[in-house]
């Protein structure tokens, strides 16, 4: 059963490309968090979803979200792919061991490629799932829509009390 808006997200903790622990749980109260799920590092879609995010990440974070990069990749490989980008402002995230448990968790793992589909979810402050869009090739994530989702949930609740929609 596919997990959506208005649900619990699933907590997680996972290494980054710097070496770093992340988990969810460690922006609740504080911060949206816009998971970025791409498919693999090093190839063109995946290069250009994370770039855009890098253009548009000082407005998000002017809107109080966390950007969070996941991929199946291992976290060597997210470090080669993340220098060769010339650095990412946010973490991006290893999704490698146990192979996809994070995108098997969000119900957007793909057993053909093995590997989860390109994604984007927007989480509040209270671990709720707001927004949910899973793309396919050619597709990437709509950048504005992003801001208009982060504005709407800023405006219509300030405090960032989550509320179930």
């Amino acid at each position: 059963m596919p997990i959506d808006i208005g649900e619990v997200a699933p907590d997680f903790t996972l290494p980054s490309a710097n070496n770093e622990t992340i988990s969810l749980s460690q922006f609740r109260g504080e911060k949206y968090v816009i998971l970025s799920f791409h498919v693999f590092n090093f190839t063109a879609g995946c290069t250009t979803q994370a770039a855009t995010l890098r253009q548009y990440y000082p407005q998000l974070q002017d809107l109080g979200a966390q950007v969070l990069g996941v991929s199946c990749d291992h976290a060597a490989s997210s470090r080669a792919w993340v220098t060769a980008l010339g650095g990412l402002p946010y973490p991006e995230l290893s999704d490698w061991e146990p192979k996809g448990q994070m995108s098997r968790a969000y119900d957007l793992w793909n057993p053909e490629r093995g590997a989860s589909q390109r994604a984007i979810l927007i989480i509040d402050k209270e671990g709720i799932i707001r927004y949910r869009r899973v793309y396919t090739a050619p597709h990437l994530p709509d950048m504005e829509e992003i801001v208009r989702v982060l504005q709407q949930l800023a405006a219509s609740n300030p405090t960032g009390a989550g509320q179930r929609a």
